[in-house]
């Protein structure tokens, strides 16, 4: 997973998600990756329309985008 979002910000992509959240809901979202560490993704969400932080661990799955990265409200 960590090489998808490593590419994804060497490539400037979107990157898909499946997220599980802390209440147990299950979301597809696309991201664009503004910074990660070992264990957290900031990114800004087009489903929320603003600048989130995701727990890795509770990424179930990752796909780039076809779409390049674009400026952000």
């Amino acid at each position: 997973m960590m090489c998808c979002i490593k590419k994804a910000v060497q490539t400037g992509r979107k990157v898909n998600i499946i997220y599980l959240a802390k209440s147990g809901s299950i979301s597809k979202r696309t991201i664009q990756i503004i910074s990660y560490t070992d264990d957290h993704i900031t990114a800004f969400c087009y489903m929320r329309n603003r600048l989130r932080t995701f727990k890795i661990a509770n990424i179930l799955a990752v796909e780039q985008s076809q779409q390049k990265l674009e400026a952000y409200a």
